[in-house]
């Protein structure tokens, strides 16, 4: 079982995938990391790992999501309009993951920042022959 220290400390390696937000209001604090507005427009603004801190109970919970389907995706006529919708996108509460499960998650998580370019350009690609016809 991890805290969200450790999710928090394994991070740090990926800033330059994903953003950092937090929200506040005053019982409750939500810090979230999302893709970057920069990166392409499958996994632009979506969400990595949120973390809720409740200060009145002194707790904490997590969630990290898995977009590690993207890697072995092939784009292809059924799903090129909206390739998000196509795939399942499983989320996990951190505090019942190892740490090597966490670490992979995320690692597949930047990973897959740099596939979904390509996926883009692809159906990219049966968006302009549909155009053709």
């Amino acid at each position: 079982m991890i805290c969200n220290g450790d999710v928090i400390n394994e991070l740090k390696k990926y800033v330059a995938f994903f953003n950092e937000k937090s929200i506040s209001d005053g019982k409750t604090n939500v810090r979230s990391w999302t893709y970057g507005w920069d990166e392409c427009e499958i996994l632009c603004g979506k969400t990595v790992v949120e973390i809720y801190y409740d200060y009145i109970h002194m707790t904490s919970s997590g969630k990290i999501y898995d977009y590690s389907a993207l890697l072995d995706m092939k784009i292809n006529t059924e799903n090129y309009k909206d390739i998000m919708n196509s795939v399942v996108i499983p989320s996990y509460d951190f505090n019942k993951l190892t740490t090597s499960q966490m670490k992979t998650i995320l690692e597949n998580n930047a990973k897959a920042a740099n596939v979904s370019s390509k996926l883009n350009d692809q159906a990219e690609k049966y968006k302009n022959l549909e155009d053709m016809f």
